[in-house]
């Protein structure tokens, strides 16, 4: 399947009568008959259109997506991806013209341009926000109500978990073992386990892909993070023999380095190296919100790097990283 864009001139309410559309602003975005697509027109169509919205069934700040019969909620799946601003909604048992003759209604200020693509009774739409934004849902009569909020309308806690580098960007390789697939290992069984209600997480990039500390920075405030963590394996460039997993902060003497390093050594069994000084890392001091990083162990040492990218390991780093989440917060009550 392909998602792909078009842009084109024609009458609002021709297209309109074709596709689906949603007002933003001055402008309307309609969805084409083809199997995939999206057009845009301009202000020029706007009155006309905009007679089609506001249905009877429609609700303030949610956009309205209809839903065939025998579409039930475990039909639909929901991936919100904030790296990109985008998200997906996947529904299944959805016939190829479905969508240019049940059309899609509502006034989501917070999208900018809504595609889909069919695929083996399979429909994919993408929704680009403006920001980023945490989808809320609601089924009722064979629609489904999407609307995007911030993160903390949700959640009393925001976490931003940064996997260190990413992309062509392995960081240290040594003995075979890529730093990159340590962290992503460690990074997507995280993804896996169940926070407290109130904790909301969100990551920096994908699996396999990159991004620029800038990026990384601007979703941690973007989100308004009340707590940046970020992964990493240390090295040694002077010696293979240097051992111990840890954490670094602005501060070397910080009780959050403190507790994350000694949360993941605890768990891994490997020797905790204490807290260092991380006033230099980019990521650490250019952050406007309480920020650790922490070091697994160091990839220079063959034998913590030969552990290190084994599935235990990453499985026991991940639970004490949600640990040390959940223990933060937990803490910041009590004082």
């Amino acid at each position: 399947m392909k998602l792909v864009g078009f842009s084109c001139v024609f009458s609002a309410v021709m297209l309109a009568a074709m596709g689906f559309f949603l007002v933003k602003g001055n402008s309307i975005v309609l969805g084409s008959p083809r199997h995939a697509g999206v057009f845009n027109v301009g202000q020029d169509g706007y009155s006309e259109a905009a007679s089609l919205m506001n249905r009877e069934f429609d609700r303030q700040g949610y956009v309205t997506i209809p839903l065939p019969e025998n579409v039930g909620e475990s039909d639909i799946t929901i991936q919100n991806n904030p790296y990109d601003k985008t998200v997906w909604i996947s529904i299944n048992n959805v016939s190829e013209d479905y969508y240019h003759k049940n059309l899609f209604s509502g006034d989501l200020d917070n999208i900018e341009s809504i595609r889909y693509g069919y695929e083996d009774g399979l429909v994919r739409i993408v929704l680009s926000a403006a920001d980023i934004f945490e989808p809320v849902k609601e089924f009722e009569d064979h629609r489904l109500y999407l609307k995007l909020v911030a993160p903390h309308d949700i959640y009393e806690h925001v976490v931003v978990i940064d996997p260190g580098h990413g992309g062509e960007n392995q960081g240290s390789a040594v003995y075979g073992i890529k730093e990159n697939d340590i962290v992503d290992g460690v990074t997507e069984r995280l993804k896996n386990i169940e926070m407290p209600s109130g904790i909301g997480i969100y990551y920096t990039r994908a699996a396999g892909e990159g991004a620029e500390n800038e990026d990384r920075l601007h979703i941690a405030e973007t989100v308004s993070a009340d707590l940046l963590v970020s992964i990493h394996t240390n090295a040694d460039s002077m010696s293979r023999t240097t051992t111990g997993c840890g954490a670094a902060t602005l501060s070397a003497d910080s009780a959050i380095g403190d507790l994350f390093g000694r949360s993941v050594s605890e768990a891994t069994g490997l020797e905790y190296a204490g807290v260092q000084d991380g006033s230099n890392m980019t990521i650490l001091k250019d952050a406007n919100m309480p920020s650790v990083l922490v070091e697994l162990g160091y990839i220079t040492n063959k034998k913590e790097a030969v552990k290190m990218a084994t599935e235990e390991f990453q499985s026991s780093a991940a639970d004490a990283i949600a640990k040390s989440i959940t223990e933060y917060f937990e803490n910041e009550q009590t004082n």
